[in-house]
């Protein structure tokens, strides 16, 4: 029962007074700085209609409404119930005293952020959204990936019960942190109330994360039209999102959707839906151009 990892690794790189600096806040910045030195590359070689301004101006658009969105996705689609009890606390960065950031985004929430966000500065500034948009999304995966490396270094959305060589013990599962002794952990475990389980967050990492930024890096290659990036992205996401959720234990405020369906699979058939309609409109249009 003991051979598993023990996940006890503390979720803040550093902490002065009541201020800690946690690897998923961190995990966020490493994304945006990838995301902001990919599109100053394409400015440079021209490959998107982009000034270093109009980028300025659409990077922090599209900041706010990843985190806007993110944010209320969660407590929309995640935990509705609790926050319109607690309204305050969607807004509201401190646990017991200090300043730990926000407690639960959810990506599609942050996706149907950036649409928008990204749709409103396209309309505004007079740019083809799926011109600009097929670049951002090229670079997105790579935020997902850093992002799900935060939830495993904070221990946290951790998979089914398994007994798979590299399952993992987390002691979030019985409420105890990285500060709890190993000695406690382990009579924890050995009581039953800690289960050694998939390390999820590892998998969405590397399939919704790496493996999707290789398959949108080969359509940059391949200079694909910017609708179908978007749309292969949507597909590409959900198809991961979708298999990962298979090993990932569902949030326990929701636990089963009709008794055997995740949130997070619900959400992501409305993003195959939509990256479905993405791609076949644009290959309409390209028919349609041509006859």
């Amino acid at each position: 029962m003991l051979d598993h990892y023990i996940h006890d690794i503390q979720p803040y790189l550093f902490q002065i007074g009541n201020f800690q600096l946690r690897y998923y806040g961190l995990m966020y910045v490493v994304g945006f700085v990838l995301f902001a030195f990919w599109m100053r590359r394409q400015i440079k070689r021209k490959t998107v209609d982009l000034t270093n301004d109009e980028f300025d101006s659409l990077f922090t658009w599209l900041i706010v409404a990843l985190l806007i969105g993110a944010r209320l996705g969660y407590v929309l689609f995640y935990n509705f119930g609790y926050y319109l009890q607690h309204p305050v606390e969607i807004i509201w960065p401190f646990q017991g005293g200090k300043l730990v950031g926000f407690s639960g985004m959810s990506f599609h929430g942050g996706l149907l952020g950036c649409v928008l966000g990204g749709w409103l500065w396209a309309r505004k500034n007079k740019k083809d959204f799926f011109a600009v948009g097929g670049h951002v999304v090229t670079i997105a995966p790579l935020g997902l990936f850093f992002g799900r490396l935060g939830n495993f270094l904070n221990g946290e959305l951790w998979g089914r019960i398994s007994d798979v060589k590299w399952a993992m013990y987390f002691p979030g599962e019985a409420g105890l942190d990285h500060s709890t002794p190993l000695n406690v952990i382990r009579q924890y475990i050995s009581a039953g109330y800690i289960h050694p389980r998939h390390p999820s967050q590892l998998y969405e990492a590397l399939t919704e994360g790496l493996l999707l930024f290789l398959v949108m890096l080969w359509l940059h290659k391949k200079n694909a039209p910017g609708s179908v990036r978007i749309g292969v992205l949507l597909i590409g996401y959900a198809a991961a999102r979708t298999f990962c959720e298979f090993f990932r234990q569902p949030d326990p405020q929701l636990g089963f959707l009709f008794g055997w369906v995740t949130m997070g699979q619900l959400l992501s058939f409305f993003l195959v839906l939509g990256g479905a309609a993405l791609i076949i409109y644009h290959y309409a249009v390209e028919k349609k151009k041509l006859s």
